[in-house]
């Protein structure tokens, strides 16, 4: 069943991660939601303020290339099975 991209956008935006285990990408997207706590934790410090925003629009943007990469890898293996 394909996936749609708004979904992992949208899941994304919510909360960094969350666009890639719905496309599939389970372990990244398990790495890419601890690494936003860490992040989030940080905000106590300066840190925190800059790579919290960065995880967040990388974490969308990769979420909506994922699905699209899942999309095409899908179709690919059911037109080599027909």
């Amino acid at each position: 069943m394909e996936k749609k991209t708004s979904t992992a956008v949208l899941l994304s935006f919510l909360f960094c991660g969350l666009g890639h285990i719905y496309s599939g990408e389970k372990g990244k997207g398990i790495t890419l939601v601890i690494a936003y706590i860490i992040s989030l934790l940080l905000m106590s410090g300066a840190v925190g303020f800059m790579t919290t925003p960065i995880l967040w629009l990388w974490g969308m943007y990769d979420a909506y290339k994922s699905v699209e990469r899942t999309n095409h890898q899908r179709a690919l293996s059911t037109t080599e099975h027909v």
